[in-house]
C-alpha cells in the first residue's frame, strides 16, 4: 500500500448509537475548548445544502477545472452536531494535495448536510441523494471521470460510491478510482449493490480496526481491502474524544499525515 497507489488517480440500532456516541464524544471537546483536529471539524454551524469547492490553484470556487489535468474530490461522513461545527477534512485534504502537487491537478471540496435524517433509512436516502447531486456538479465543472480519484470518508463512502454510479448511468463514463476511508460495515450491501452498476477502474476500501473502527473488509472481487494502522492501543468508551484512541476519526488523520 503505497502512497503512489493509494492517493493518485493514475496509478438505526447499536451500530447507528455507535457512530453517533464515537462522532459526538469527538466533537464534544469543545467543553474543554479543544477541537479533534482541524484536519476533522471547527466551530460553526454547517450550511444548508450542499457546495462543491474548487481549491485549485488560482481557481475561484464555483471554476470549473482543467480536465486535461488530474482531479481530486473530497468529501466528509456524518456529522452528530451540525448546529455546532462544520466537518473540514474536504478542504484540509484539498489544501494538503494542493500543496504537493500545485498547478498540475484539480482539487474539489465537497460538503453535504449530513445531519442525522431519524432513520438508518433516511440517513441512507440523504447520502445518496448528496452522491447525485455530487454528480451533477461534476459534469457542470467539466470533471473528467477518466481521470479523477474521489475520496470519502464514512458516510461520505456513500456518497462517493453514488457518485460514481450516477456518472456511469449517466454518461457511460468510468471514474479513475474511489478511495472508502472506514465505510461502516452496515453499509457494505448498499455500496456493493451501487459498485456492481458503476464502472470504476480501481476501488480500495480502506478499514479502521478495533473496537471504535467502523469498517471492515469487504471481500469483493473488484474491491481491494487494506486495514489501516491503529497507531495506539484502543481505549474504552471513556476515551471516545481522543482520536488516537478512536480509530473510525483516526483514520483521517492517519491517511492525511502518511498518504496526502
Amino acid at each position: 500500500m503505497t502512497q503512489q497507489s493509494l492517493l493518485t488517480p493514475r496509478s438505526l440500532g447499536t451500530a447507528r448509537g455507535l457512530l453517533a456516541g464515537v462522532l459526538c464524544a469527538c466533537l464534544a471537546t469543545a467543553a474543554t475548548g479543544q477541537l479533534v483536529s482541524p484536519i476533522v471539524a471547527e466551530r460553526g454551524a454547517t450550511p444548508d445544502g450542499s457546495r462543491l469547492t474548487n481549491l485549485s490553484v488560482g481557481a475561484n470556487w464555483n471554476s470549473p477545472v482543467n480536465p486535461s489535468l488530474p482531479t481530486f474530490v473530497i468529501t466528509h461522513g456524518y456529522n452528530p452536531l451540525p448546529n455546532h461545527y462544520q466537518l473540514t477534512t474536504p478542504q484540509a485534504y484539498a489544501l494538503k494535495i494542493r500543496s504537493r502537487f500545485g498547478g498540475n491537478v484539480n482539487v474539489l471540496a465537497f460538503h453535504w448536510d449530513s445531519r442525522g435524517q431519524g432513520s438508518p433509512q433516511g440517513n441512507n436516502a440523504n447520502a445518496i441523494g448528496a452522491g447525485i447531486a455530487l454528480a451533477r456538479e461534476l459534469a457542470a465543472r467539466g470533471v473528467a471521470p477518466a481521470n479523477t480519484t474521489m475520496i470519502g470518508h464514512s458516510m461520505g463512502t456513500v456518497v462517493v460510491t453514488t457518485a460514481a454510479n450516477a456518472i456511469s448511468r449517466h454518461s457511460g463514463s468510468c471514474t479513475r478510482k474511489l478511495v472508502l476511508l472506514d465505510a461502516p460495515k452496515r453499509r457494505h450491501p448498499l455500496l456493493v449493490e451501487a459498485l456492481e452498476n458503476t464502472c470504476a477502474m480501481e476501488v480500495n476500501n480502506i478499514w479502521a480496526g478495533g473496537i471504535l473502527g467502523l469498517g471492515a473488509p469487504m471481500n469483493h472481487p473488484r474491491i481491494r481491502d487494506y486495514q489501516a494502522p491503529s497507531r495506539e492501543p484502543q481505549a474504552t468508551g471513556q476515551n471516545w474524544n481522543d482520536p488516537a484512541r478512536n480509530n473510525h476519526i483516526d483514520i483521517l488523520l492517519w491517511y492525511y499525515d502518511t498518504l496526502l
